[in-house]
């Protein structure tokens, strides 16, 4: 299957529909990932608006965070590692984390890096929560951001709602990350430009 059909194939998938949350941001705005965001990234990319490609370190990054997918804002890419494993729920919800990412873009949204990595590390947990993953699976130190989008998936799907205390775990990891640090990445803005 080509990669552009993998990833449609993840958009439309039941894991990605049943996505659903909402927090407010750091500096006050309302924050919410469900379905529609990834119709609207679906949309995209059937319009030619997204491409999907592999990654041959075409653009650089603002940071390091070592990943097997990876969307660029600048060019509207969503870039895959060559050999990275496509049919993994780990890349899928990678997947699912960079098409937050590229939803932000598209909608031209401005908000703190903090709070777009949280939503999409949020929503790569609520995929991997649905589609049954094991967490054990995870590297304890390495996946520490993933890990704990998965515990706000969990509170999610019992309160209905995105735990405070959860939330404020997630921001003081990404805030401490070495990988999100470079040139001051996490503690900028995140500028859409469609």
């Amino acid at each position: 299957m080509p990669l552009r059909e993998d990833v449609l194939r993840i958009l439309r998938s039941g894991e990605t529909r049943r996505i659903h949350f909402s927090f407010t941001a750091t500096d006050g705005q309302i924050i919410s990932v469900n379905e529609r965001v990834f119709a609207t990234v679906i949309d995209a990319i059937e319009s030619d608006r997204i491409q999907i490609d592999w990654d041959h370190g075409q653009w650089r990054s603002d940071h390091r965070a070592p990943a097997d997918a990876r969307y660029n804002s600048q060019h509207n890419y969503l870039l895959v590692r060559p050999g990275a494993p496509l049919q993994s729920r780990v890349l899928e919800a990678l997947v699912i984390h960079e098409c937050v990412h590229a939803f932000f873009d598209l909608r031209r949204r401005k908000l703190p890096n903090v709070d777009s990595e949280a939503a999409a590390y949020i929503s790569q947990g609520c995929y991997l929560r649905t589609s049954g993953f094991d967490r054990n699976r995870l590297n304890q130190g390495t996946d520490n951001e993933v890990l704990t989008g998965m515990l706000i998936a969990d509170g999610i799907a019992m309160q209905h709602g995105v735990p405070g205390a959860r939330l404020d775990e997630l921001r003081s990891s990404l805030r401490s990350n070495r990988a999100y640090q470079r040139n001051g990445y996490i503690s900028g803005l995140f500028r859409g430009n469609g």
